[in-house]
């Protein structure tokens, strides 16, 4: 399970169940909602009972987001969206005939009839459009941003599969500046097969300011899903990591003692320091990183881990398994 997903069905799911359950037509997108009202009256109810139901949860709704936006403006926005994600496509579709045309060479002109056009294929067209639109979103215009949020989520997850790579330095800057886009972005490396370039990617998206703890556990756990390499970004990476292990919030310390000692870069005194530390939350966690490093080697550690509790056991057993 994804850390984005672990945080919804923590902590959001129950509170999109009861909106729903009120009648509510609601859209989420990890701990973004939108909910569709049929009244000014009706909407005001909905804000007011997720005030309620969030605040059940020991959460708080962001006050600079939650707002009443009417549906004719709402309609007029998507046309105005539409329309401006049409023009990246006719500009597509023109910069590829142009590039046909002049394959084609001078010798082949007359035989065009002025009525004949030469249409470009139609994945060309797709890809040379949805990539414009990363390219743009990448630039972050003001006057475009109501187009790279309704667009550019969707364009880069077209484009994972797509035979040509986007340009990594297009998703540092869109990462740079909206850094909860943190989550696509990653999404699109995990799909991608160019090894060297996602380790390269990922060392430049872990440099970035401003991580938070989803930030961390998402990147980590990229890592650990790339095939392991000799490359300076991926010993750079490890380096990254490292200092994890004295992060403030146990999940992340977590995640990184699970990366390190899948890869024998911790030591045991290293994880029973965490091990002390930990909560019930984590505590397994880190009983199976023992039980990765230790293997079919049991040491004084492990069996102490291993005599803690079931769980433990049960975690440290699991994690010897996956012992190279």
């Amino acid at each position: 399970m994804q850390p984005s997903h672990r945080l919804s069905d923590v902590y959001i799911e129950r509170l999109e169940r009861q909106l729903a359950r009120k009648g509510f037509v609601v859209h989420r997108y990890v701990d973004d909602f939108r909910i569709i009202a049929n009244s000014q009256s009706s909407a005001h109810d909905a804000i007011e009972y997720a005030v309620d139901m969030a605040r059940d949860i020991g959460l708080v709704l962001a006050e600079g987001k939650t707002k009443l936006r009417p549906k004719s403006r709402v309609v007029h926005e998507i046309e105005e969206i539409n329309l401006a994600f049409g023009e990246f496509r006719s500009q597509a579709e023109e910069e590829l005939r142009a590039i046909e045309t002049e394959h084609m060479g001078y010798d082949d002109t007359p035989f065009i009839d002025d009525d004949d056009s030469i249409e470009p294929d139609e994945d060309d067209v797709d890809f040379v459009s949805l990539s414009r639109v990363i390219e743009d979103w990448s630039r972050g215009e003001k006057p475009m941003r109501g187009v790279h949020a309704h667009f550019g989520p969707g364009a880069l997850k077209r484009l994972r599969s797509a035979a040509e790579r986007v340009n990594d330095d297009w998703l540092i800057a869109i990462v740079e500046r909206e850094p909860i886009r943190l989550y696509e972005t990653i999404s699109y490396l995990r799909r991608r097969s160019e090894m060297v370039q996602n380790w390269s990617t990922l060392k430049r998206l872990s440099d970035l300011p401003r991580q938070s703890p989803w930030a961390k556990l998402w990147m980590i756990a990229l890592a650990e899903q790339l095939e392991p390499g000799e490359t300076d970004q991926q010993e750079q990476f490890m380096s990254w990591v490292k200092p994890l292990l004295g992060d403030r919030h146990e999940t992340v310390r977590a995640e990184a003692a699970w990366f390190l000692s899948r890869r024998k870069a911790i030591t045991l005194d290293e994880l029973t320091d965490l091990y002390m530390q930990a909560s019930d939350v984590t505590r397994a966690g880190i009983a199976a990183c023992v039980g990765s490093i230790d293997g079919a080697n049991e040491t004084k550690i492990g069996k102490a881990v291993k005599g803690d509790s079931a769980l433990s056991k049960a975690a440290y057993n699991w994690g010897s398994s996956y012992a190279d």
